[in-house]
């Protein structure tokens, strides 16, 4: 053992005398595993780790601009989409979504999370399929409609402990009574995070 803590003093006083190569072999070997790490991560997001829906190379995402308000990314209002899809010529599919901040309540405390209105399209358009319930279909799609309500596999699992029964249970979304229709896969996100 005194011949090991021997050696390790002698390195460390040879890394002293030597103090700007070994800074440079440092920070070398530093910037290779940076750029090492950075590499892989786009590789692993994009080639590895495909998106979690079908087709990915086919869907595209439109949004209006309002350069005179400087807004470069603005939603399409209910009756633009409405046009849009009516209209949608080069496009087989067109669905709608977007995010924003919601308050749950129920028998729990309320809770805020982020998340999304869309459109019935939108989840058959990516080839996702729930892992408990159903998809929003056309006729949930209409205003005035009744409120319903996918939720994600973590939401499920954490609010309401993984319980099948959860499905057709009504929970206010916003102040207004939304029912369960779906829990959607695990790790499935959308909008994808990479």
């Amino acid at each position: 053992m005194n011949s090991l803590l021997g050696e390790i003093r002698y390195a460390l006083r040879m890394l002293a005398k030597g103090s700007s190569s070994t800074l440079a072999a440092i920070l070398c070997i530093g910037l290779g595993i940076g750029a090492t790490t950075t590499i892989f991560s786009v590789v692993n997001a994009i080639l590895l780790r495909p998106f979690p829906f079908a087709d990915p190379d086919r869907i595209v995402a439109v949004h209006t601009a309002q350069p005179q308000n400087d807004i470069e990314h603005a939603d399409f209002s209910y009756p633009a989409y409405r046009e849009f899809a009516e209209r949608k010529g080069a496009f087989s599919e067109v669905a709608a979504f977007t995010q924003r901040s919601l308050t749950l309540a129920g028998k729990e405390e309320p809770e805020r999370i982020l998340g999304l209105d869309m459109s019935a399209s939108l989840f058959p358009l990516l080839g996702v399929k729930p892992a408990l319930g159903r998809l929003l279909r056309p006729e949930d799609d209409r205003p005035g409609a009744p409120g319903t309500i996918l939720i994600s596999h973590e939401l499920w699992m954490r609010r309401f402990g993984g319980d099948p029964k959860v499905v057709g249970t009504s929970i206010g979304v916003n102040n207004r009574p939304s029912t369960i229709i779906g829990v959607m896969p695990p790790r499935f996100q959308f909008p994808q995070k990479c």
